[in-house]
């Protein structure tokens, strides 16, 4: 049997209870049936495609229209893209649509 430390006694006796609950919460949630996927294509949390399009307008809405709005997602956008995000083809027809594309406002 291996000894057990002075410090992982101390730990345990501490938050043994706290990390036994989180754990079980952890492994539980792994364990949810409703993340398995059963010769089907999408859960019974994913949105439906209908409602995802709805959704949609209504953020490219609010962005039009809403400065609060447009703001956070510009703010968004310079967090996770920053300013080092560009689009290239080595294909030169590629590479001109891909400009074009990148470069169009939807404003």
């Amino acid at each position: 049997m291996a000894k057990v430390s002075l410090f992982a006694r101390v730990v345990n006796r501490l938050f043994g209870a706290e990390l036994t609950r989180r754990i079980t919460l952890a492994v539980r949630a792994l364990d949810d049936a409703r993340d398995r996927q059963y010769g089907k294509t999408e859960t019974d949390r994913d949105r439906r495609a209908y409602k995802r399009e709805e959704l949609l307008e209504l953020a490219l809405e609010a962005w039009r229209e809403n400065p609060l709005a447009r703001r956070i997602v510009e703010l968004t956008s310079d967090y996770v893209v920053g300013g080092g995000l560009q689009v290239a083809s080595e294909h030169e027809g590629t590479h001109q649509f891909l400009q074009e594309w990148w470069q169009t406002r939807l404003g």
